[in-house]
């Protein structure tokens, strides 16, 4: 029996500044396609069509404040390169490293609740334009928005559109 991929450990760098030991949580970004029903004459029911990739979002929470993120915040030309490395491992196998890379800017900094003798976290939420997946090396998934890229394990979905329209 497979056991899972327990992750152990995990380092952040935004902008190649290292937040390891200050970073509490990352949710990375969702994958999510705009479905669009059809239905045309002589089907017997109805068809969803991909219509291409829905906007993506990342969420940071960091203990404590670190105002130096806010320069991130808010316009073009802002963005931010966010990069998480895992370590994962199965018991009593080897590991794997896992590691998301982002590009974007942020859109929220949350300082959250600020009191006396407690610990606060903020939490930081990016718009996302390119999402990197590699896993012990190799690419598992690279998306790039505004170049029309979207390649899973090597495999460009996206080579043909883009050749089409002359990218």
């Amino acid at each position: 029996m497979a056991r899972a991929n327990i992750q152990r450990n995990m380092s952040l760098t935004i902008d190649g500044i290292g937040y390891a030991g200050v970073v509490n949580e990352v949710t990375p970004p969702v994958i999510t396609r705009v479905m669009e029903e059809t239905r045309g004459g002589g089907m017997d029911g109805v068809l969803k069509e991909d219509l291409g990739q829905e906007a993506m979002q990342i969420t940071l929470t960091i203990h404590g404040t670190k105002h130096e993120l806010l320069k991130h915040l808010f316009g073009p030309g802002l963005g931010a390169s966010i990069v998480l490395r895992t370590s994962n491992k199965q018991q009593g196998k080897g590991g794997t490293q896992i590691i998301y890379k982002v590009t974007g800017s942020f859109s929220s900094y949350d300082l959250g609740t600020l009191s006396m003798g407690s610990k606060n976290s903020t939490t930081i939420t990016g718009e996302v334009e390119h999402y990197e997946i590699i896993e012990d090396g190799k690419e598992a998934l690279f998306i790039d928005i505004e170049n029309c890229i979207f390649r899973v394990w090597g495999e460009d979905w996206k080579e043909d559109e883009r050749n089409h329209i002359g990218l």
